[in-house]
């Protein structure tokens, strides 16, 4: 859908199926709708072929904030 044209940069945030699902879960969908909606998506791979920047997202979300830190710092000075 040329998505990635309208960014300068474009990250994909990745996570393992089970992951997804669980955290899903734990909004309260059942596994048949995260699976469904799941399934609904481009898969990650072709997320991945769109991204410049890919991070995996399977830790606690400290891990996720620090990565999105050092992320948002390259990027400041890639802009600036």
């Amino acid at each position: 859908s040329d998505f990635d044209s309208f960014a300068d940069l474009t990250i994909c945030v990745i996570s393992d199926i089970k992951k997804i699902s669980a955290r899903l879960n734990d909004r309260g969908w059942s596994r048949k709708e995260a699976l469904a909606r799941i399934n609904a998506q481009i898969s990650q791979k072709e997320k991945e072929n769109f991204s410049d920047i890919i991070v995996e997202n399977n830790d606690e979300k400290k891990v996720l904030y620090r990565q999105a830190s050092v992320i948002m710092k390259a990027a400041e000075r890639l802009i600036s």
